[in-house]
């Protein structure tokens, strides 16, 4: 994702960064932005047992759910 975002002119403003929960940590997110500045915070979940919901199915406390837009240029 980050490798697609800069690509396509926007920025990284956080590489890949583990999230540290348990043992065998929750996975990895980054914050990126696109060419306008709008930001945005990918999740890539690991340890999920196969079958699993991915993040925009998951509403079990501690799943990830949360879609916000912040842009200077929506339409763009």
């Amino acid at each position: 994702a980050c490798a697609r975002a800069t690509e396509a002119g926007g920025t990284v403003y956080l590489p890949p960064h583990p999230i540290p929960d348990g043992p065998n940590g929750a996975g990895t997110f980054a914050v990126l932005a696109d060419p306008t500045g709008a930001a945005v915070s990918v999740l890539a979940r690991t340890n999920v047992p196969a079958g699993a919901p991915g993040p925009a199915d998951d509403r079990t406390p501690g799943g990830a759910w949360w879609h916000e837009l912040l842009s200077t240029d929506p339409a763009r």
